[in-house]
């Protein structure tokens, strides 16, 4: 983090946590209002992190930053209890992590539990569960084709990360490029085949996770429909 750039968005505004005022109505109100919304909004996570905040300090701060008058303190010495706070955020961040793939885990393994009791599930050697809603017909892919398929994927708790259906267009992907929860079960489906399948963390993005919404440790659950299969050009 540059705090030579989040010092004076540190200093340059009032506090949000004062009593809201009015709309701002006119150009300089807005444009006042903007960037003291947007400059403390830009270091709340290290007022968060910090557990202590002084408001009056701050003021005294915004006080003499917009006056031109000197710090109560050096450059330095800001540039070292902010960085004190980015640090405690940054432990604050990997503990919360920690815990939540840990939980994510505990979770997935009941989830999967549950599901394998199903009626008509199927669990291949990796770990992988599956129910079959159309068997389709045809040849299945293999490895080093290109398949177009429609799919949608969700998280246990049913929150919905991705979908082909919604965008309402299907996808087209190497079947060596995805997860290799998805590389092991479309090379079990035949083309026009509907599956529903849960993927054990370890077969889909392990404890990396994947974005902000896929956490570590996650069990996935899709709906697949392969529809077509392509073969490599020939050489």
């Amino acid at each position: 983090m540059d705090y030579k750039k989040i010092l004076p968005a540190l200093l340059l505004v009032s506090t949000h946590y004062s009593i809201a005022q009015d709309v701002p109505e006119t150009d300089a109100a807005k444009f006042s209002y903007s960037a003291g919304y947007y400059s403390v909004r830009s270091v709340k996570p290290l007022i968060d992190a910090a557990g202590e905040f002084d408001k009056d300090q701050f003021l005294q701060g915004v006080e003499q930053a917009l006056a031109g008058s000197d710090s109560a303190l050096t450059e330095e010495q800001m540039r070292e209890v902010l960085l004190a706070a980015e640090q405690k955020r940054a432990q604050q961040q990997q503990e919360q992590l920690a815990k939540a793939a840990e939980e994510n885990l505990a979770k997935g393994q009941e989830f999967r539990d549950n599901y394998a009791a199903g009626d008509g599930v199927e669990k291949t050697d990796s770990g992988l569960l599956y129910k079959i809603i159309e068997a389709g017909e045809g040849d299945s892919p293999v490895k080093e084709d290109t398949v177009v398929v429609h799919y949608a994927g969700r998280l246990i708790d049913g929150t919905e990360f991705d979908s082909s259906i919604a965008r309402g267009e299907p996808a087209t992907f190497p079947l060596a490029n995805v997860i290799p929860g998805w590389t092991e079960i479309v090379q079990l489906m035949k083309p026009g085949a509907k599956y529903e399948v849960v993927i054990p963390p370890q077969l889909a993005y392990g404890e990396r996770g994947a974005g902000q919404r896929i956490q570590a440790n996650s069990t996935l659950v899709f709906d697949i429909e392969l529809l077509e299969v392509q073969k490599p050009a020939a050489e």
